[in-house]
C-alpha cells in the first residue's frame, strides 16, 4: 500500500510538472501572436526603464489591444453621430443636389452672358451703321464699355445743349434760383372750391430769401448760395422718331440729370436790389446701366434690351463702367424791388449770359 502510495504521488507530480511546462508554451504561444497583432497594427515595444531587457509582456499586449480598440469604438462612434447628423439636417441631406444646381446655374449664367454681350456689340453695331442719327454716341459708349476701356468721356455744352432734354432741365434750375430770390417764404393763394372764390396760405418747402432781403439796409451787401438738380427730360421720348439723334443722347445718358450750383451777391440801393449770379451747370454721371431701364436695338428682334442685363456684364468683369461729364456756367443780373409792406418784387426778367468760370465776377 505504501509503495501504491508513493508512486501514485510521484505520477501526480509528473503531471502537474507536465501542465504547467504545458501553460507556460500554451502563454508563449498566445504572446509571441499577439506580439504579430500588435507588430502588424504599427505598435512598438517600450525602450528602456528597468524591464526594457525583459522585453514587452502578454499585459503589455493586452493593454496595446484594449487602447486600440478604445480608439476604434470612438471613431465609430464620431462617424455614427456624423451620419445621423447629416441624417437630420436638410442642408446636409441637399449638399449634393446643392453642389449640381449651383454649377448648372454658373453654367446658365455664362450662357446669358454671353447673350448679352452678342447682342450689345450687335446693338453698337447698328447705332455705327445708322447714317440717319446725328451722332454715334450710343455706339461709342458701348464700344467702350464692352471693351473695359473705363476713363471718362468729356461732352461738350454745345452738343448736349441743343437737345430739348438737357434745354428743359437747365430751364428749370433757372427758375429755381428766380424763386429761391423772388418768392416769399409764405404766400396767399385764391383758389375757387363750388365756384366761390377761396384764400389759401400757402407755404413753400423749399428756402427763401424775401425775409432776409427786405432787412437789409441801404448800402448793405450779403453772399448766399443755393443748388439745384433736374432730370433730364425724356417725358416725349416715345414719340421721337428713331432717326433723330436724341435717341442717340438717350442711349448713353439714361435716367442722367443736371446739376446747378449758384452764388449770389445782393446789395440795397435805398428801395432797390441789385443781384449778381454766378451759376455752374455739371452734368456728372456713370455710365452704369440701371435696373428697370431698357434701350433701342435698332433692330426688330428683339427691340429693346434690358439695363439689368447689361449690367450684370459689369457685375461680372465682363465689362467696366466709365465716367461721363459736362458742365457750363452762366452768369445772372437782376434787380429786386422792395415794397413799402417790405415785400420783394422782381423788376423785369432776369438776364442769363454764358460765361467762362474764369470770369465768374467780372462784368
Amino acid at each position: 500500500m505504501a509503495g501504491t502510495s508513493e508512486d501514485t504521488s510521484l505520477e501526480e507530480a509528473q503531471k502537474e510538472i507536465h501542465r504547467g511546462l504545458l501553460r507556460q508554451e500554451k502563454l508563449k504561444r498566445i504572446e509571441e501572436e499577439e506580439m504579430r497583432r500588435l507588430a502588424a497594427m504599427g505598435w512598438q515595444p517600450p525602450r528602456g526603464g528597468p524591464a526594457a531587457h525583459r522585453g514587452p509582456s502578454v499585459h503589455d499586449a493586452a493593454d496595446a489591444i484594449e487602447v486600440t480598440e478604445q480608439k476604434r469604438r470612438a471613431f465609430a462612434q464620431e462617424a455614427q453621430r456624423r451620419a445621423e447628423a447629416r441624417q437630420n439636417d436638410p442642408i446636409a441631406m441637399r449638399s449634393e443636389f446643392e453642389v449640381r444646381r449651383r454649377g448648372e446655374d454658373r453654367k446658365a449664367t455664362e450662357q446669358s452672358l454671353n447673350a448679352t454681350e452678342e447682342l450689345l456689340n450687335q446693338v453698337a453695331q447698328n447705332y455705327g451703321w445708322s447714317a440717319l442719327l446725328g451722332s454715334n454716341q450710343t455706339a461709342s459708349a458701348l464700344r467702350r464699355y464692352l471693351d473695359k476701356t473705363g476713363g471718362t468721356i468729356q461732352f461738350s455744352p454745345e452738343y448736349l445743349r441743343q437737345f430739348d432734354a438737357v434745354k428743359n432741365p437747365e430751364a428749370r434750375i433757372q427758375q429755381h434760383f428766380v424763386d429761391w430770390i423772388a418768392n416769399p417764404k409764405v404766400r396767399r393763394e385764391t383758389v375757387y372750391v363750388d365756384d366761390l372764390p377761396r384764400t389759401l396760405t400757402v407755404t413753400s418747402r423749399w428756402q427763401r430769401l424775401g425775409e432776409e432781403l427786405s432787412a437789409l439796409k441801404d448800402g448793405e451787401t450779403i453772399e448766399r448760395n443755393s443748388y439745384w438738380t433736374a432730370p433730364f427730360d425724356w417725358s416725349t421720348l416715345s414719340d421721337i422718331d428713331p432717326s433723330i439723334a436724341e435717341l442717340d443722347l438717350w442711349g448713353v445718358a439714361g435716367k442722367a440729370q443736371l446739376r446747378g450750383d449758384g452764388d449770389f451777391k445782393f446789395t440795397r440801393q435805398g428801395d432797390q436790389i441789385k443781384f449778381r449770379g454766378f451759376v455752374n451747370h455739371s452734368y456728372r454721371d456713370r455710365y452704369d446701366f440701371e435696373s428697370g431701364t431698357e434701350f433701342p436695338t435698332l433692330q426688330m428682334d428683339p427691340l429693346t434690351f434690358q439695363g439689368e442685363d447689361a449690367r450684370q456684364l459689369a457685375l461680372h468683369g465682363r465689362a467696366k463702367e466709365f465716367g461721363i461729364r459736362s458742365g457750363w456756367s452762366q452768369r445772372v443780373t437782376g434787380t429786386l424791388q422792395v415794397t413799402p409792406e417790405g415785400e420783394i418784387e422782381l423788376v423785369g426778367d432776369p438776364k442769363w449770359a454764358d460765361i467762362d468760370p474764369y470770369d465768374k465776377w467780372n462784368p
